[in-house]
Protein backbone atom coordinates (compact mmCIF):
# COMPACT_ATOMS: atom_id res chain seq x y z
CA UNK A 1 0.00 0.00 0.00
CA UNK A 2 2.87 2.30 0.83
CA UNK A 3 4.46 1.71 -2.60
CA UNK A 4 1.20 2.57 -4.33
CA UNK A 5 0.82 5.82 -2.37
CA UNK A 6 4.42 6.77 -3.11
CA UNK A 7 3.90 6.08 -6.80
CA UNK A 8 0.70 8.17 -6.90
CA UNK A 9 2.45 11.01 -5.09
CA UNK A 10 5.40 10.97 -7.48
CA UNK A 11 3.11 10.75 -10.50
CA UNK A 12 1.07 13.73 -9.30
CA UNK A 13 4.27 15.71 -8.86
CA UNK A 14 5.71 14.61 -12.20
CA UNK A 15 3.90 17.25 -14.19
CA UNK A 16 3.37 19.79 -11.42
CA UNK A 17 5.35 22.42 -13.32
CA UNK A 18 2.61 22.45 -15.91
CA UNK A 19 0.10 23.41 -13.22
CA UNK A 20 2.15 26.40 -12.16
CA UNK A 21 2.90 27.26 -15.77
CA UNK A 22 -0.77 27.83 -16.33
CA UNK A 23 -1.42 29.99 -13.30
CA UNK A 24 -4.43 28.35 -11.68
CA UNK A 25 -7.70 26.89 -12.89
CA UNK A 26 -8.98 29.85 -14.92
CA UNK A 27 -5.69 30.35 -16.73
CA UNK A 28 -5.41 26.59 -17.08
CA UNK A 29 -8.65 26.36 -19.05
CA UNK A 30 -7.64 29.25 -21.30
CA UNK A 31 -4.24 27.71 -21.96
CA UNK A 32 -5.85 24.34 -22.64
CA UNK A 33 -7.63 25.96 -25.58
CA UNK A 34 -4.44 27.63 -26.74
CA UNK A 35 -5.44 31.22 -25.90
CA UNK A 36 -2.56 32.06 -23.57
CA UNK A 37 0.41 30.53 -25.38
CA UNK A 38 1.88 33.77 -26.68
CA UNK A 39 1.70 35.72 -23.36
CA UNK A 40 3.38 32.84 -21.52
CA UNK A 41 6.06 32.60 -24.23
CA UNK A 42 6.80 36.31 -24.00
CA UNK A 43 6.93 36.16 -20.21
CA UNK A 44 9.35 33.22 -20.23
CA UNK A 45 11.59 34.89 -22.80
CA UNK A 46 11.78 38.06 -20.70
CA UNK A 47 12.75 35.98 -17.68
CA UNK A 48 15.49 34.29 -19.69
CA UNK A 49 16.79 37.63 -20.96
CA UNK A 50 16.76 39.04 -17.46
CA UNK A 51 19.07 36.27 -16.27
CA UNK A 52 21.23 36.33 -19.38
CA UNK A 53 19.97 32.91 -20.41
CA UNK A 54 18.38 33.70 -23.76
CA UNK A 55 18.64 30.95 -26.35
CA UNK A 56 21.07 31.70 -29.14
CA UNK A 57 19.30 32.59 -32.39
CA UNK A 58 20.12 30.07 -35.08
CA UNK A 59 21.72 31.60 -38.12
CA UNK A 60 19.82 31.32 -41.35
CA UNK A 61 22.07 29.19 -43.52
CA UNK A 62 20.80 28.40 -47.03
CA UNK A 63 22.71 25.13 -46.97
CA UNK A 64 21.38 24.16 -43.56
CA UNK A 65 19.55 21.07 -44.73
CA UNK A 66 22.51 19.90 -46.80
CA UNK A 67 24.70 20.36 -43.72
CA UNK A 68 22.38 18.18 -41.67
CA UNK A 69 22.21 15.52 -44.37
CA UNK A 70 25.99 15.36 -44.54
CA UNK A 71 26.31 14.97 -40.76
CA UNK A 72 27.33 11.49 -39.69
CA UNK A 73 24.29 9.71 -38.29
CA UNK A 74 24.56 8.15 -34.85
CA UNK A 75 22.41 5.19 -35.86
CA UNK A 76 19.13 4.48 -37.57
CA UNK A 77 15.86 2.91 -36.49
CA UNK A 78 12.89 1.37 -38.25
CA UNK A 79 10.19 -1.30 -38.08
CA UNK A 80 8.39 1.08 -35.72
CA UNK A 81 5.13 -0.32 -34.35
CA UNK A 82 2.80 0.35 -31.43
CA UNK A 83 -0.17 -1.26 -29.74
CA UNK A 84 -3.00 0.39 -27.83
CA UNK A 85 -5.75 -1.05 -25.69
CA UNK A 86 -9.46 -0.42 -26.16
CA UNK A 87 -10.19 3.25 -26.86
CA UNK A 88 -12.76 4.59 -24.40
CA UNK A 89 -14.41 7.94 -23.84
CA UNK A 90 -13.30 9.86 -20.76
CA UNK A 91 -16.79 9.42 -19.31
CA UNK A 92 -16.19 5.64 -19.20
CA UNK A 93 -13.27 5.93 -16.80
CA UNK A 94 -14.10 4.00 -13.63
CA UNK A 95 -15.02 6.28 -10.74
CA UNK A 96 -14.89 9.44 -12.84
CA UNK A 97 -16.65 12.58 -11.68
CA UNK A 98 -18.05 14.18 -14.88
CA UNK A 99 -18.32 17.54 -13.11
CA UNK A 100 -14.77 17.59 -11.75
CA UNK A 101 -12.73 20.68 -12.75
CA UNK A 102 -10.11 18.53 -14.46
CA UNK A 103 -12.76 17.12 -16.81
CA UNK A 104 -13.56 20.62 -18.09
CA UNK A 105 -9.86 21.28 -18.64
CA UNK A 106 -9.36 18.00 -20.49
CA UNK A 107 -12.37 18.60 -22.75
CA UNK A 108 -11.23 22.17 -23.43
CA UNK A 109 -7.78 20.79 -24.25
CA UNK A 110 -9.26 18.47 -26.94
CA UNK A 111 -8.78 15.26 -24.93
CA UNK A 112 -11.63 12.85 -25.69
CA UNK A 113 -10.51 9.25 -25.20
CA UNK A 114 -7.98 7.07 -23.44
CA UNK A 115 -6.55 3.62 -24.11
CA UNK A 116 -7.21 0.80 -21.66
CA UNK A 117 -5.66 -2.61 -22.31
CA UNK A 118 -7.10 -5.91 -21.18
CA UNK A 119 -3.64 -7.43 -21.60
CA UNK A 120 -0.72 -7.29 -19.22
CA UNK A 121 2.12 -4.91 -20.07
CA UNK A 122 4.36 -7.78 -21.19
CA UNK A 123 1.66 -9.28 -23.42
CA UNK A 124 0.99 -5.89 -24.99
CA UNK A 125 4.71 -5.44 -25.59
CA UNK A 126 4.99 -8.91 -27.11
CA UNK A 127 2.40 -8.01 -29.77
CA UNK A 128 4.54 -5.04 -30.77
CA UNK A 129 7.81 -6.93 -30.78
CA UNK A 130 6.48 -9.63 -33.11
CA UNK A 131 5.47 -6.99 -35.65
CA UNK A 132 8.82 -5.25 -35.39
CA UNK A 133 10.78 -8.49 -35.84
CA UNK A 134 8.61 -9.44 -38.82
CA UNK A 135 8.99 -6.10 -40.61
CA UNK A 136 12.73 -5.99 -39.88
CA UNK A 137 13.05 -9.56 -41.20
CA UNK A 138 15.14 -10.29 -38.17
CA UNK A 139 15.58 -13.68 -36.57
CA UNK A 140 15.17 -13.19 -32.79
CA UNK A 141 18.49 -14.99 -32.33
CA UNK A 142 20.20 -12.18 -34.25
CA UNK A 143 19.06 -9.46 -31.83
CA UNK A 144 22.17 -8.30 -29.99
CA UNK A 145 20.45 -6.40 -27.18
CA UNK A 146 17.04 -5.40 -25.86
CA UNK A 147 16.48 -2.03 -24.20
CA UNK A 148 13.25 -2.28 -22.19
CA UNK A 149 11.81 1.06 -21.04
CA UNK A 150 8.93 1.37 -18.60
CA UNK A 151 7.81 3.51 -15.68
CA UNK A 152 5.77 0.79 -13.93
CA UNK A 153 6.70 -2.55 -15.47
CA UNK A 154 10.20 -2.72 -14.01
CA UNK A 155 8.78 -2.06 -10.54
CA UNK A 156 6.27 -4.90 -10.62
CA UNK A 157 7.70 -7.61 -12.91
CA UNK A 158 9.56 -10.58 -11.49
CA UNK A 159 12.54 -12.17 -13.17
CA UNK A 160 10.58 -15.35 -14.02
CA UNK A 161 7.95 -13.21 -15.77
CA UNK A 162 10.59 -11.33 -17.73
CA UNK A 163 12.34 -14.56 -18.65
CA UNK A 164 9.05 -15.99 -19.88
CA UNK A 165 8.54 -12.89 -22.04
CA UNK A 166 11.98 -13.33 -23.61
CA UNK A 167 11.52 -17.07 -24.12
CA UNK A 168 8.19 -16.76 -25.95
CA UNK A 169 9.74 -14.25 -28.37
CA UNK A 170 12.89 -16.28 -28.99
CA UNK A 171 15.07 -13.69 -27.27
CA UNK A 172 16.43 -15.94 -24.52
CA UNK A 173 20.06 -15.26 -25.50
CA UNK A 174 19.62 -11.50 -25.87
CA UNK A 175 21.18 -9.20 -23.27
CA UNK A 176 18.61 -6.94 -21.61
CA UNK A 177 18.99 -3.40 -20.29
CA UNK A 178 16.20 -1.72 -18.30
CA UNK A 179 15.38 1.99 -18.49
CA UNK A 180 12.94 3.12 -15.82
CA UNK A 181 14.03 6.27 -14.01
CA UNK A 182 13.26 8.84 -16.69
CA UNK A 183 9.45 8.82 -16.65
CA UNK A 184 7.99 10.27 -19.82
CA UNK A 185 11.42 10.41 -21.48
CA UNK A 186 12.05 6.68 -21.04
CA UNK A 187 11.63 5.97 -24.77
CA UNK A 188 14.03 8.69 -25.91
CA UNK A 189 16.51 7.62 -23.23
CA UNK A 190 16.15 4.05 -24.52
CA UNK A 191 17.01 5.30 -28.02
CA UNK A 192 20.07 7.10 -26.62
CA UNK A 193 21.09 3.88 -24.86
CA UNK A 194 20.65 1.82 -28.03
CA UNK A 195 22.66 4.35 -30.06
CA UNK A 196 25.48 4.04 -27.53
CA UNK A 197 25.34 0.23 -27.81
CA UNK A 198 25.50 0.46 -31.57
CA UNK A 199 28.52 2.73 -31.62
CA UNK A 200 30.47 1.36 -28.65
CA UNK A 201 29.92 -2.37 -29.15
CA UNK A 202 29.20 -2.39 -32.89
CA UNK A 203 25.84 -4.06 -32.31
CA UNK A 204 23.82 -4.41 -35.50
CA UNK A 205 20.39 -5.15 -34.08
CA UNK A 206 19.15 -3.51 -30.89
CA UNK A 207 15.48 -3.92 -30.07
CA UNK A 208 13.89 -1.03 -28.17
CA UNK A 209 10.61 -1.58 -26.30
CA UNK A 210 8.64 0.99 -24.30
CA UNK A 211 5.47 -0.08 -22.47
CA UNK A 212 3.24 1.11 -19.64
CA UNK A 213 -0.19 0.07 -18.39
CA UNK A 214 -2.20 1.49 -15.49
CA UNK A 215 -4.98 0.62 -13.07
CA UNK A 216 -8.44 1.79 -14.15
CA UNK A 217 -9.22 4.72 -11.91
CA UNK A 218 -8.87 8.51 -12.14
CA UNK A 219 -6.25 8.51 -9.39
CA UNK A 220 -3.80 6.86 -11.79
CA UNK A 221 -5.17 7.97 -15.15
CA UNK A 222 -5.67 11.71 -14.73
CA UNK A 223 -3.50 14.48 -13.39
CA UNK A 224 -5.48 16.44 -10.75
CA UNK A 225 -4.84 19.61 -12.76
CA UNK A 226 -6.07 18.05 -16.01
CA UNK A 227 -2.72 18.22 -17.82
CA UNK A 228 -3.36 14.95 -19.65
CA UNK A 229 -4.98 11.54 -19.48
CA UNK A 230 -2.63 8.54 -19.26
CA UNK A 231 -3.17 5.66 -21.68
CA UNK A 232 -1.97 2.07 -21.95
CA UNK A 233 0.39 1.52 -24.88
CA UNK A 234 3.43 -0.41 -26.08
CA UNK A 235 6.00 0.69 -28.64
CA UNK A 236 8.89 -1.12 -30.31
CA UNK A 237 11.46 -0.47 -33.02
CA UNK A 238 14.79 -1.81 -34.23
CA UNK A 239 17.99 0.23 -33.95
CA UNK A 240 20.71 -0.55 -36.49
CA UNK A 241 23.79 1.08 -38.08
CA UNK A 242 23.28 4.36 -39.98
CA UNK A 243 21.48 4.04 -43.30
CA UNK A 244 19.90 0.65 -42.57
CA UNK A 245 16.64 1.83 -40.99
CA UNK A 246 13.80 4.06 -42.11
CA UNK A 247 14.98 6.93 -39.91
CA UNK A 248 18.55 8.12 -39.43
CA UNK A 249 19.29 9.64 -36.03
CA UNK A 250 21.39 12.75 -36.70
CA UNK A 251 21.64 14.04 -33.15
CA UNK A 252 20.36 13.72 -29.59
CA UNK A 253 20.46 16.44 -26.97
CA UNK A 254 19.52 16.20 -23.32
CA UNK A 255 18.67 18.94 -20.85
CA UNK A 256 18.34 18.36 -17.11
CA UNK A 257 16.87 20.62 -14.46
CA UNK A 258 16.95 18.38 -11.41
CA UNK A 259 16.35 21.29 -9.06
CA UNK A 260 12.80 21.68 -10.44
CA UNK A 261 11.85 18.50 -8.60
CA UNK A 262 12.93 20.08 -5.31
CA UNK A 263 11.40 23.51 -5.74
CA UNK A 264 8.80 24.82 -3.34
CA UNK A 265 6.05 25.38 -5.87
CA UNK A 266 4.36 27.94 -3.64
CA UNK A 267 7.48 30.02 -3.17
CA UNK A 268 9.34 29.36 -6.43
CA UNK A 269 6.53 29.53 -8.98
CA UNK A 270 8.31 31.98 -11.30
CA UNK A 271 11.55 30.06 -11.25
CA UNK A 272 9.80 26.74 -11.89
CA UNK A 273 7.88 28.29 -14.79
CA UNK A 274 11.01 29.77 -16.33
CA UNK A 275 13.11 26.61 -16.05
CA UNK A 276 10.34 24.25 -17.21
CA UNK A 277 9.85 26.33 -20.35
CA UNK A 278 13.53 27.00 -20.94
CA UNK A 279 14.85 23.45 -20.66
CA UNK A 280 13.21 21.87 -23.74
CA UNK A 281 13.85 25.05 -25.69
CA UNK A 282 17.57 24.87 -24.81
CA UNK A 283 17.78 21.20 -25.85
CA UNK A 284 16.12 21.88 -29.21
CA UNK A 285 18.24 25.00 -29.80
CA UNK A 286 21.48 23.03 -29.26
CA UNK A 287 20.23 20.20 -31.43
CA UNK A 288 19.48 22.48 -34.38
CA UNK A 289 22.52 24.70 -33.89
CA UNK A 290 24.94 21.79 -34.09
CA UNK A 291 23.32 20.73 -37.37
CA UNK A 292 23.33 24.33 -38.73
CA UNK A 293 19.54 24.27 -38.94
CA UNK A 294 16.69 26.63 -38.14
CA UNK A 295 13.26 25.57 -36.83
CA UNK A 296 11.84 26.40 -40.27
CA UNK A 297 14.02 23.65 -41.80
CA UNK A 298 12.18 20.98 -39.78
CA UNK A 299 9.30 19.19 -41.49
CA UNK A 300 7.55 18.28 -38.24
CA UNK A 301 7.92 18.18 -34.47
CA UNK A 302 6.52 15.28 -32.44
CA UNK A 303 6.16 15.59 -28.68
CA UNK A 304 3.97 14.50 -25.76
CA UNK A 305 0.19 14.47 -26.09
CA UNK A 306 -0.57 16.93 -23.32
CA UNK A 307 -3.71 19.05 -23.59
CA UNK A 308 -3.67 21.13 -26.76
CA UNK A 309 -2.68 24.48 -25.25
CA UNK A 310 0.25 23.06 -23.31
CA UNK A 311 1.51 21.07 -26.29
CA UNK A 312 1.26 24.14 -28.51
CA UNK A 313 2.99 26.40 -25.98
CA UNK A 314 5.94 24.03 -25.67
CA UNK A 315 6.32 23.75 -29.46
CA UNK A 316 6.19 27.51 -29.92
CA UNK A 317 8.72 28.04 -27.16
CA UNK A 318 11.07 25.78 -29.11
CA UNK A 319 10.63 27.98 -32.19
CA UNK A 320 8.12 25.91 -34.16
CA UNK A 321 4.83 26.90 -35.78
CA UNK A 322 1.55 25.10 -35.24
CA UNK A 323 1.66 23.91 -38.86
CA UNK A 324 4.77 21.89 -37.95
CA UNK A 325 3.06 20.16 -35.02
CA UNK A 326 1.12 16.92 -34.89
CA UNK A 327 -1.82 17.00 -32.47
CA UNK A 328 -4.09 14.34 -34.01
CA UNK A 329 -3.53 11.85 -31.22
CA UNK A 330 -4.47 14.20 -28.37
CA UNK A 331 -8.20 13.50 -28.87
CA UNK A 332 -7.59 9.96 -30.06
CA UNK A 333 -5.92 8.49 -26.98
CA UNK A 334 -4.05 11.14 -24.97
CA UNK A 335 -0.68 10.59 -23.30
CA UNK A 336 1.14 7.23 -23.36
CA UNK A 337 3.94 8.15 -20.98
CA UNK A 338 7.11 7.92 -23.08
CA UNK A 339 5.78 6.66 -26.40
CA UNK A 340 4.02 9.75 -27.77
CA UNK A 341 6.84 11.23 -29.94
CA UNK A 342 7.46 7.92 -31.71
CA UNK A 343 3.79 7.02 -32.11
CA UNK A 344 3.04 10.47 -33.51
CA UNK A 345 5.98 10.17 -35.92
CA UNK A 346 4.70 6.78 -37.09
CA UNK A 347 1.14 7.98 -37.65
CA UNK A 348 2.24 11.17 -39.40
CA UNK A 349 4.56 9.58 -41.96
CA UNK A 350 2.11 6.73 -42.55
CA UNK A 351 -0.72 9.14 -43.39
CA UNK A 352 1.29 11.75 -45.29
CA UNK A 353 4.34 9.94 -46.64
CA UNK A 354 6.41 12.99 -45.63
CA UNK A 355 10.18 12.80 -45.81
CA UNK A 356 12.85 15.14 -44.54
CA UNK A 357 13.95 16.28 -41.09
CA UNK A 358 11.91 15.76 -37.92
CA UNK A 359 12.40 16.56 -34.25
CA UNK A 360 11.18 14.33 -31.42
CA UNK A 361 10.86 15.87 -27.94
CA UNK A 362 10.56 13.79 -24.77
CA UNK A 363 9.38 15.70 -21.68
CA UNK A 364 9.56 14.85 -17.98
CA UNK A 365 9.59 16.89 -14.79
CA UNK A 366 13.35 17.27 -14.55
CA UNK A 367 14.67 16.09 -17.91
CA UNK A 368 14.03 16.66 -21.60
CA UNK A 369 15.38 15.00 -24.76
CA UNK A 370 15.45 16.36 -28.29
CA UNK A 371 16.17 14.01 -31.20
CA UNK A 372 16.86 14.99 -34.81
CA UNK A 373 15.89 12.32 -37.33
CA UNK A 374 15.88 12.16 -41.11
CA UNK A 375 13.59 10.13 -43.35
CA UNK A 376 14.91 9.97 -46.89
Amino acid sequence: MRGRKQYVASRRHSNSWLWWLQGGFFGYRLLAKGYLTWPFMTFARLLSLRDGRSVEVLRQTPDGIRAAVSTDALCSFGALHYELGDLRDLSELEGIDPNAPYMKVLRAGRVQRFSESRLSALDLAAMCVRRTLEEARCDPRDVDALVLASDRLLQSTSYPQLNGFLDQLGLSRTSVVGVGLSGCTNATVALRTAAAFQRAERCRRILVVSVDTLPSDPEHRIQPQGTCVFSDAALSFMVSPPGEGEFDVLGIEHESALHVGHLDMQGDTVRAMRDALGAPRAAVARLLSRASLRPADIRGIFAANFIYGVALAQARMCGFKESQCYFDNIPRFGHTYAGDPFINLKDSVTSTGNRGLFVLVGSFTTSWDAVLVRRV
